[in-house]
């Protein structure tokens, strides 16, 4: 029976005469209460899953209907419109990282209606209403360029690749203030200096010139927002060095070890194949390069011709040497010599030895000891 027609009745019976000895009085109906309970433990993040559960109590034992409304707030404004809606006593939503003008979301607040087979419904109406957590930015400086023993070598420019994202705003969110240049200590900042390169970079991506005329660990401070103010700050040390010692690398043949020699009975190359340096390179670089040039190289024979003395070859500036067992006797032995030389064009260990080492492994000259058959 509808609420009206058991007003209705119940009044008619409460008027009839006091003789008639009884009257009935359909009961009343009871509104049902309702609670709201949280399934998804502590903080909510924005982007993130909130799931909840209606408790629900109907006094008169009435089936009961459930209706959820999940809307996003930026600051106290709220869209208009719910994000999700549900009719289940279970009900997930995946909050929005942004409202619907595109604002950064802040709150999320949940409502709750729940109302009974007769109409009634439960009062007060069930609200709740979350802070959001804000991921914030995250920001990996890099520096990428030539390196030479852990190095960068002055004066190449270094390019810094700052790699940006944010969990619920996206990469593109974020703002990185002009970066901040730490020269170290003994130095100043006259002559470097630190350039963004919109047209290198992207969404993810910050592309970033590094100039500096000093050597030295170079600090460089980055500090990123996300929009809701959200910071994140990193430092990058890039290390620079002067010109460095070049390092003579593979040969053909290979240089003998001490007391052992190379048989020449054709005519042969010796050659230097490769060089490790960190300006002056060998194979060369392109002719373009404007940083890089080409290894340098010297040259000498010892032979029975210049009574076993060093002489240097003129005319050779290249990278190998043709020897012709023809030109000598069986029998004779010679002593062939390299150096490299790089820009700085150093002075390197005594003359009469054969092979130089300014570092651990890293020669300038060499020697191949040759028997002629």
């Amino acid at each position: 029976m509808p609420p009206a027609a058991r007003t209705a009745l119940a009044a008619l019976l409460f008027a009839a005469p006091a003789a008639a000895g009884c009257f009935y009085a359909d009961p009343i109906n009871e509104r049902p209460s309702a609670d709201i309970q949280r399934v998804t433990p502590g903080p909510i993040a924005r982007g993130g899953t909130l799931s909840v559960f209606a408790e629900v109590f109907d006094p008169d034992g009435d089936m009961t209907d459930v209706a959820w409304a999940a809307f996003v707030c930026s600051d106290g404004a709220c869209d208009a419109a719910p994000a999700a809606t549900g009719a289940a006593r279970s009900f997930s939503v995946t909050v929005p990282a942004l409202t619907a003008s595109g604002l950064p979301s802040t709150t999320v607040r949940v409502e709750l209606d729940i109302t009974d087979s007769w109409g009634a419904k439960a009062v007060p109406h069930q609200e709740l209403e979350l802070d959001l957590v804000d991921a914030g930015p995250t920001l990996l400086p890099q520096a990428q360029g030539r390196v030479y023993r852990g190095q960068h070598p002055l004066p190449i420019p270094v390019r810094i690749i700052a790699k940006v994202d944010d969990a619920d705003d996206g990469p593109a969110a974020v703002t990185i203030d002009d970066p901040v240049l730490l020269e170290p200590r003994g130095t100043t900042l006259a002559g470097s200096s630190i350039t963004y390169l919109p047209d290198e970079s992207s969404a993810t991506e910050r592309v970033y010139e590094l100039i500096v005329d000093e050597p030295g660990n170079w600090d460089v401070r980055f500090t990123g927002h996300d929009p809701l103010g959200a910071e994140v700050e990193t430092t990058l040390t890039v290390p620079f060095a002067d010109d460095q010692w070049p390092c003579i690398g593979a040969a053909d043949p290979g240089f003998p070890p001490e007391g052992a020699s190379v048989v020449l009975d054709a005519p042969r190359r010796f050659a230097l194949l490769s060089v490790q340096d960190d300006l002056d390179i060998w194979p060369p670089p392109p002719p373009s390069d404007p940083y890089l040039d080409a290894t340098s190289f010297r040259w000498w024979l010892a032979s029975p011709a210049t009574g076993g003395a060093l002489v240097a070859l003129d005319g050779v500036d290249g990278a190998a040497v043709d020897l012709d067992p023809a030109r000598y006797q069986p029998g004779d032995a010679l002593e062939l010599r390299v150096e490299i030389v790089d820009r700085a064009d150093r002075a390197l260990c005594d003359a009469s030895l054969p092979s130089c080492e300014a570092l651990a492994g890293c020669f300038q000259r060499r020697s191949w000891t040759v028997e002629v058959r």
